[in-house]
């Protein structure tokens, strides 16, 4: 959770039994965050702020990066992938819309576009086996749920299906990636 009981903005983690102290990150400058999202394995939170920044926290070092920045708008929907090793996320564009972006954590960990219309497209989900990218997209004039091949390197396939048939928002995958929910 991000708590201001001290006066500023300070990620604290909680265990969920209750078994140990609040963990706080009181000597870290996270901004003023408008988005958390825990890795897969539970090691790094990914944080959007006020400062249109994407941070990373290492919660055993405690350190903080930067690993992205936008010239204009607010990041956000972080989504990892499985085996986190891609932070998905929205952006809106210049002169496009709502637009989905990819930002590697390893190479050369710099950002990228997945969708780049003239269209919104929200809510990045990757299938527990990181192999479908699923999101909305107001395309067809309503918002329906899309899937999309997902590589191993990070890149969309051409075999784009609408999945949705009287609109859709908000997609999340089954923990088995059998069924996807909207």
């Amino acid at each position: 959770v991000v708590s201001d009981a001290g006066g500023e903005d300070t990620l604290v983690i909680h265990t969920m039994d209750g078994s140990a102290p609040p963990l706080r990150f009181d000597v870290l400058d996270l901004g003023r965050p408008t988005e958390l999202s825990v890795s897969p394995a539970g090691d790094v939170v990914a944080v959007a702020n006020h400062r249109l920044e994407l941070l990373s926290i290492d919660i055993e070092s405690m350190t903080l990066k930067r690993l992205d920045q936008s010239p204009d708008e607010r990041i956000t929907g972080l989504a990892w992938s499985p085996d986190g090793r891609f932070i998905l996320f929205m952006e809106r564009g210049v002169k496009t819309r709502m637009d989905i972006w990819a930002l590697p954590l390893f190479g050369e960990k710099k950002a990228y576009q997945l969708s780049n219309s003239l269209f919104d497209e929200q809510t990045p989900q990757l299938s527990p086996d990181g192999r479908w990218l699923a999101y909305s997209s107001d395309e067809t004039g309503d918002h329906e749920i899309y899937v999309q091949s997902f590589s191993a390197d990070g890149k969309l396939g051409p075999d784009k299906k609408v999945i949705s048939s009287k609109g859709g928002r908000l997609p999340v995958w089954r923990r088995d990636g059998g069924e996807l929910f909207f």
